[in-house]
């Protein structure tokens, strides 16, 4: 976008709903926009007022190709405007456009797209930028597909802030689902009182029962360690220095008839992990 170098990523439930969020290589900001309008000219969009990013920007793109189940669309290049960049025009890397009806009788046709493409597209190692970052790092979740089966994060690259160059690579991950722009959240989980760690959860919300696996960030090491904390619904009590994990079993709406697991945590400071 004008002189600066922008990666650009787009994630949509329909063509009237979907959002967008870039980075910007010189300042290494994280920006996002929603609110898209279709209008005559194009799609609009605007930053959230209560978004808690860097940057505020408003975009307008020209002849966007919502091209439902495929992994080419006509349109290689997106070519619009930008409040922050100016005009612009943007080559296109990756897409994977997976539409299901609503009603899977509603839409035969849409619905036998749907299931083609699940069936025979695949890819390896396709990077995808997290809305979350710290004040030093910023990610990328590393998602595969094989044939037949849906999108998984099988790791996650981490990048410094300072200069853009990768810092970690964390492989082998267990096949969480590719949930777009927050698959990761940040927060302080080793209670050194540093909002640099991070977790992956299996869902974008954090109802009953989502996994959730948790890294902190090791400053003498300057790397991210796996804390050994894995579980549901944790909660960190800082004061006491524990994390609570909570399963529901049985009706996870009617809580009168279900049973909750806890199961406790304590943070070993010398070794940098968590005990069960």
């Amino acid at each position: 976008m004008g002189d600066r170098k922008v990666e650009f990523y787009i994630s949509a439930i329909s063509e009237n709903d979907f959002d967008i969020i870039y980075l910007d290589y010189k300042t290494k900001t994280i920006s996002y926009l929603g609110l898209g309008r279709k209008k005559d000219d194009g799609y609009h969009f605007r930053y959230n007022i209560n978004d808690n990013l860097d940057t505020k920007d408003e975009m307008f793109i020209k002849d966007f190709d919502f091209g439902e189940n495929k992994i080419n669309s006509k349109n290689n290049y997106l070519v619009g405007s930008s409040q922050t960049f100016g005009d612009f025009k943007l080559e296109k890397k990756f897409e994977y456009n997976l539409s299901w009806p609503l009603i899977d009788n509603l839409d035969k046709k849409k619905l036998n797209e749907a299931k083609q493409l699940i069936k025979n597209t695949e890819f390896k190692n396709v990077e995808f930028l997290q809305r979350s970052s710290t004040k030093d790092f910023y990610f990328k979740v590393l998602s595969s597909k094989e044939k037949e089966d849906y999108i998984k994060i099988i790791g996650i690259n981490i990048y410094s802030k300072k200069n853009g160059e990768l810092l970690q690579s964390i492989k082998s991950l267990k096949g969480y689902p590719f949930q777009s722009f927050n698959v990761l959240q940040i927060g302080d989980f080793d209670f050194d009182g540093n909002e640099n760690d991070f977790f992956l959860q299996g869902a974008e919300s954090h109802a009953a029962n989502v996994p959730q696996l948790y890294y902190i960030y090791d400053e003498s090491q300057n790397k991210y360690i796996e804390a050994n904390l894995e579980g549901y619904s944790i909660q960190f009590d800082s004061e006491n220095k524990i994390a609570t994990s909570t399963k529901t079993c049985g009706d996870v709406v009617i809580y009168s008839s279900n049973v909750l697991l806890k199961k406790l945590y304590y943070f070993n400071n010398k070794e940098k992990n968590i005990l069960i």
